[in-house]
């Protein structure tokens, strides 16, 4: 299980401690911190969670740092938090691919459905694309014809569907569909099915 983090970015002491106990008493994990360089600071290149971000900090603001996101292609949820005067530069936010915007003070309830909500996309963006990955990896040790073949077992065709298509015997189809079954794994035709479940190219497979 990956463990994800709400990352906490606001320069508001009171807000960051509020946020934190809120985040934490729910059952999950927070980290906060004051700026935006501060984050950028500490932030991997692929972390795992979501970002609850005020727009209007000093130093860079909370669009500066979504603006570095999206350069960097650290594809982590943002829930942007402002006043009321800020409103247009969530909107903005949103525009530019913010999962939501929150108006100060946030209602507790409502953020925090919209933080489950940002880690429940994290998990799937980040399943998919180990799943991308393992698929990749596997497929990369596969010659022409067992990918070929593989194409064809992914999208249930049968052993005799498989022997007709390659103008093989039963016999034949039926030794490559075990020799490939041993050498990919249960879980590898799973992981590539799945990708290729979601519409994904992988591999030269479609």
């Amino acid at each position: 299980m990956i463990a994800q983090t709400v990352y906490i970015v606001d320069d508001d002491e009171a807000v960051r401690s509020s946020l934190v106990r809120m985040v934490s008493a729910a059952g999950m994990n927070a980290v906060a911190m004051s700026s935006a360089e501060e984050f950028i600071g500490v932030c991997s290149a692929r972390p795992a969670g979501c970002l609850v971000l005020d727009v209007r900090m000093p130093g860079m603001s909370g669009l500066e740092l979504q603006t570095y996101l999206i350069r960097e292609r650290i594809t982590l949820p943002v829930i942007m938090l402002s006043g009321h005067a800020d409103i247009p530069m969530a909107v903005e936010a949103t525009r530019r691919g913010a999962m939501d915007f929150i108006e100060k003070p946030p209602e507790p309830s409502v953020l925090l459905d919209r933080i489950r909500e940002a880690l429940r996309l994290d998990l799937e963006r980040r399943t998919a694309e180990d799943d991308r990955e393992v698929a990749a990896g596997i497929i990369a040790t596969l010659t022409g014809s067992q990918r070929v073949l593989l194409s064809r077992l992914v999208r249930g065709q049968s052993v005799e569907s498989v022997a007709r298509d390659l103008s093989i015997t039963d016999t034949q189809a039926l030794r490559e569909c075990d020799m490939l079954t041993r050498q990919i794994g249960p879980n590898g035709f799973a992981v590539i099915t799945r990708v290729l479940g979601r519409g994904e190219a992988v591999g030269g497979l479609t």
